[in-house]
């Protein structure tokens, strides 16, 4: 559930933080009110938690009171259905905020679950409203961090309707390599991937055993090596190539 900023997850409190020297200044959401926002913290900044892995976040429905940007770790926005099937609709990294367009709502209009362990800052949303109201240039940033997620959304939609199996899984990983070289996750030329296969499957509008014959062809082909929540891309014109019928992103 929701936390409220000041439970005992809380590690540090906003006196105690600078916005200036975190990493996340040059990541994400953060980056964006860096410049127009010099104060360290953030006006908005309520804390630091930590969050155990594959703990409930946000219900659908739920109030919104508290904004998570991510400094460690991943989570995942979803949806289920009236029969209780599960659609992820994005996989969420350092530096992304939770949920954009909750900033301009009430109520949450889809779950999230943290996929490992996370570190978040906490932000406050109705302080992020009002400043949206009264800082013209502030409001523009947030809007087009919405603009993102819907881009994204819209692409998305596409693969899913237009796309092989193969290349869904496909553009998935190589979106996952991009995202993660850009952060500067990469280990050893391979990327975290703490996800499972009923994951991808929920991802990709796939069945876990399809997504298991898939990944086990990219295996046996040389074209992945995957390891303990690690994945290596041993052949990427491969990966890119079968790729190809998609949108270059997931």
């Amino acid at each position: 559930m929701e936390g409220d900023g000041s439970n005992d997850q809380q590690d540090d409190k906003a006196a105690d933080i600078s916005c200036e020297t975190c990493h996340l200044s040059r990541l994400g959401f953060c980056r964006f009110f860096k410049s127009i926002i010099p104060d360290a913290p953030a006006p908005f900044f309520r804390g630091r938690e930590r969050l155990p892995r594959r703990r409930t976040i946000y219900r659908e429905s739920e109030p919104i009171k508290n904004i998570y940007v991510i400094r460690d770790g991943w989570a995942f926005r979803y949806m289920l259905s009236q029969d209780g099937r599960r659609q992820i609709l994005s996989f969420l990294m350092p530096g992304d905020l939770v949920s954009p367009s909750s900033i301009f709502a009430k109520k949450h209009q889809f779950s999230v679950q943290s996929l490992t362990a996370m570190d978040v800052c906490v932000f406050d949303a109705q302080v992020m409203r009002d400043l949206c109201r009264s800082d013209e240039t502030f409001f523009r940033r947030v809007i087009a961090t919405c603009l993102e997620e819907k881009e994204y959304m819209e692409r998305k939609l596409f693969e899913l309707g237009r796309c092989r199996a193969e290349e869904r899984v496909a553009q998935m990983l190589l979106y996952l390599e991009t995202k993660q070289t850009a952060l500067s996750l990469k280990k050893d030329d391979a990327i975290q991937f703490p996800l499972r296969q009923q994951d991808v499957a929920d991802a990709l509008g796939l069945t876990q055993v399809h997504v298991s014959r898939i990944l086990n062809t990219l295996r046996q082909k040389n074209i992945i090596e995957n390891f303990k929540d690690m994945l290596a891309i041993r052949d990427v014109s491969a990966l890119k190539e079968l790729a190809s019928g998609g949108v270059n992103t997931f």
